[in-house]
């Protein structure tokens, strides 16, 4: 009795969430629609003749009428809220229950990266029973990046430790949102890194660059990686984090070099001026061939500057040796 019981409300579970899954949508699209009406009526009044405005009267009935039908939307999709609510409280009734109730959802075969599994990841989450935590792991190797933030968001909710280890793999996902939720999943679970390295990677995931400043040289390795793996925005702080720590320390060492030679290249402007200035701030000799190509076929006037100006910084510090 408790299984068909237990099927039941997983599949009721499902059902209302899949709905609630586009609540979102339909509440954008309901106030854009609003905000044209008001538009369009207002467009009328100031186009209507003095004396003429029945027709602008008939107009805004209409408008107000499909106002109607959007508030009466927004009705239905607080229906479908609470109903979804009602059955998360029956599943979470009882201990026992609220295992059958996850242990239906786990078992079952689901497309991956699907709608109905993202769900169903999320629905794990709000029920919040350990018991679900596995499966949930498991989805942090998605290859999709949206259901790999739910899988954060749901271990987020479970608070469940044995998750600590794969989070802090996702300290690395490709996916600047996904990094961020995973430090602040680790943050919930009292977690702390281990060494400078996972320290590095964590700030990193944080955007902490002040932090990464201070810590130096570990965060080095970790910095140059972020180069070529991550967006134009990370990119663009690691350079420029990378030149702060060059300023306090003796060399950072012929890989950095490297990484900022190859960054002259790339597709950001604004990572190629900076990672001309790191490099003169750093003053490697093997850095002057490729800023002096830098200078002179790069399309950028800051990037030409900053390359001329880091040539001149190296030579000088050069010139006596």
């Amino acid at each position: 009795m408790v299984k068909t019981t237990a099927d039941r409300c997983a599949k009721k579970l499902l059902r209302w969430k899949v709905i609630k899954e586009y609540n979102s949508y339909i509440l954008a699209g309901g106030i854009f629609f609003i905000f044209m009406a008001i538009v369009l009526i207002a467009f009328e009044a100031w186009n209507t003749p003095k004396g003429q405005y029945a027709d602008v009267g008939e107009y805004s009935l209409m408008i107000l009428g499909n106002i109607f039908i959007v508030l009466l939307t927004v009705g239905v999709l607080f229906v479908v809220n609470m109903r979804y609510k009602t059955w998360k409280r029956l599943a979470l009734s009882e201990p026992s229950f609220s295992k059958a109730v996850v242990n239906v959802l786990v078992k079952r075969r689901w497309k991956l990266n699907s709608l109905k599994h993202k769900v169903v990841i999320a629905m794990l989450g709000d029920i919040g029973n350990k018991f679900a935590t596995s499966f949930i792991i498991s989805a942090l190797k998605s290859g999709d990046s949206d259901t790999r933030k739910k899988s954060i968001d749901a271990i987020g909710k479970i608070h469940d430790t044995i998750a600590i280890k794969p989070l802090v793999g996702a300290l690395e996902d490709n996916d600047d949102i996904n990094r961020i939720k995973a430090a602040e999943t680790l943050d919930k679970l009292a977690w702390k890194p281990q060494n400078s390295t996972e320290k590095a990677i964590y700030l990193l995931a944080k955007q902490d660059w002040t932090k990464l400043i201070n810590l130096g040289e570990p965060a080095v390795k970790v910095l140059i990686s972020a180069l070529t793996n991550y967006g134009s925005e990370i990119r663009l702080k690691s350079v420029i984090t990378l030149g702060e720590i060059a300023s306090k320390v003796r060399y950072l060492g012929d890989k950095a070099v490297d990484a900022l030679i190859y960054a002259l290249t790339d597709k950001n402007k604004l990572v190629r001026s900076h990672a001309a200035r790191t490099l003169g701030i750093i003053g490697a000799e093997k850095a002057i061939e490729p800023l002096k190509k830098a200078s002179k076929s790069d399309t950028d006037v800051r990037v030409v500057g900053e390359a001329r100006h880091a040539i001149k910084k190296i030579l000088e510090k050069h010139k006596d040796k």
